[in-house]
């Protein structure tokens, strides 16, 4: 999700100041990192030209998860206000193109049933998009709606990486709960064209 010169962690300022490798990479290990950063879009723009020829438009979910525990396991989480428990990215995408497809999906996160809490979702507030949204928005235009979602870690313990499985199902599912609005958006676009 990275600008190719950026794409492989080298430093730990390229990840959140993050060691991640104990031994700094070889040479043929970087090259080979970026031939597989570039083959993954040379093999995805056919597919998605596809799909748009196919369909005329269409939605991708960019699905992320971020961290919000940066302190500890015991340390105080951050700031609710600027972790919101999903943030939706339309940072790289048409807005306003696609406001009735954005609030529709938003609204339809809010609404769902979480059983555990309700969710705080908010737009541009922790991210606004990575690299393959703007790729895709470059190469494709509004002839695909592209969201970047970032679910805040509150499904995990982010420390130990243990899951919890009802919390993971329940995000599935209200993932799966946007997809009517999302198809009748796209409809709509596509009755315009």
């Amino acid at each position: 999700n990275r600008a190719e010169d950026k794409a492989v962690y080298l430093t730990p300022a390229d990840s959140w100041g993050l060691n991640v490798w104990n031994v700094a990479l070889a040479e043929e290990d970087i090259s080979a990192s970026v031939s597989l950063y570039k083959n993954f879009y040379e093999t995805l723009k056919p597919v998605l030209k596809n799909y748009t020829d196919t369909y005329g438009k269409i939605f991708i979910y960019d699905i992320h998860t971020y961290n919000h525990m940066r302190n500890g396991p015991e340390g105080k989480p951050d700031d609710p206000l600027l972790n919101p428990d999903i943030n939706i990215g339309t940072g790289n995408i048409d807005a306003g193109y696609w406001r009735n497809m954005i609030n529709d999906f938003m609204n339809d996160l809010v609404k769902f049933d979480y059983k555990y809490y309700k969710p705080d979702v908010k737009e541009n507030v922790k991210f606004k998009g990575g690299y393959f949204s703007k790729w895709i928005n470059e190469n494709f235009g509004n002839d695909v709606c592209v969201l970047s979602i970032e679910f805040k870690k509150t499904f995990m313990n982010e420390w130990t990486g243990e899951a919890d499985n009802d919390k993971v199902e329940t995000i599935k599912n209200a993932l799966a709960s946007t997809l009517p609005a999302v198809l009748n958006n796209l409809q709509k676009k596509i009755r315009k064209v």
